[in-house]
C-alpha cells in the first residue's frame, strides 16, 4: 500500500518585517534552518512518490484516460508533486538568500572570495585548479538550486579536487555516498569580458529530485 501524505507538516515561514530586522548572523542561521526544514520535507515528498512507484513526470492516467489502478493514493500522489515543485521554489529563494547573507558575516578576506571583486588564486597550486567543466544543467536540479550553470569550471567538490579526481570517477564515487548530505563546491565563472571569479556554494546531491542523476548536470574534464 502506498504512503499517504497526510500528516507531513510544512515548515513554519517568518514575515518579512522579522527577516529584515535580523541581523546578518540571525537571518543566515534562520535562512540556514528553513533550507535544512524544506530539504526534509522535500525528502519526506518524495518517499511518498516512491511508495506509490511514483517519480515526478509519471503519467497518472491510463491509456484510456482514466486514473491508474496500480497507483493506491493518488491523491496524495497529486499533492505530493506539486508540494515539490513548491519546495524547490521556496528551496532556490532560500538558497539566494542565503548567497547574498553569508559575505555579510564572514571577515573580509573570506567575503571576497565570494565576490565578484575576489583576487585570482594561486595559479601554481593543484587544489585551485579546474579540473572540470559544467556542459548542461537541468531546470529545478540540485545543481542549479546551488547555482551551477554551464560554462562554469569547477575547482573543487567535495573533498576532490584536481590532484585526485581520477578522471572524474572520484567525483562519481563522492555523489554517490552523499546522497541527501551538503557539499562544499567551489568553481570559476567567467564573465563577458573574460573575467573570472570563484563561487563558493553547498550542493546536495538528490537521486529522487524528478531527473536524471543526483546533480541533474553534465559535467566532463578539463
Amino acid at each position: 500500500m502506498g504512503r499517504s501524505i497526510h500528516g507531513i507538516e510544512r515548515g513554519p515561514s517568518m514575515p518579512g518585517s522579522i527577516k529584515d530586522s535580523m541581523n546578518p548572523m540571525e537571518k543566515f542561521n534562520w535562512l540556514s534552518e528553513r533550507k535544512n526544514e524544506i530539504q526534509t520535507e522535500i525528502s519526506a515528498q518524495f518517499e511518498v512518490l516512491q511508495a506509490n512507484g511514483i517519480d515526478l513526470d509519471s503519467p497518472l492516467i491510463d491509456n484510456s484516460g482514466f486514473p491508474r489502478d496500480d497507483v493506491s493514493d493518488l491523491a496524495s500522489v497529486r499533492v505530493a508533486r506539486a508540494r515539490v515543485h513548491e519546495l524547490k521554489n521556496d528551496l532556490r529563494e532560500v538558497v539566494d538568500q542565503l548567497a547574498h547573507t553569508l559575505p555579510l558575516i564572514l571577515p573580509r578576506s573570506d567575503a571576497n572570495i565570494l565576490g565578484a571583486t575576489s583576487k585570482e588564486p594561486d595559479s601554481t597550486s593543484s587544489s585551485m585548479e579546474p579540473f572540470a567543466r559544467v556542459d548542461a544543467v537541468s531546470e529545478g536540479s540540485p545543481a542549479q538550486l546551488a547555482g551551477l550553470k554551464v560554462g562554469d569550471q569547477i575547482v573543487k567538490f567535495g573533498s576532490v579536487d584536481a590532484s585526485n579526481h581520477d578522471g572524474l570517477q572520484a567525483l562519481a564515487t563522492l555523489t554517490r555516498q552523499s546522497e541527501g548530505q551538503e557539499l562544499d563546491v567551489v568553481w570559476f565563472r567567467y564573465d563577458e569580458r573574460d573575467k573570472r571569479r570563484m563561487i563558493s556554494k553547498q550542493l546536495i546531491p538528490l537521486s529522487g529530485w524528478g531527473g536524471r542523476g543526483s546533480l541533474g548536470c553534465h559535467i566532463v574534464p578539463i
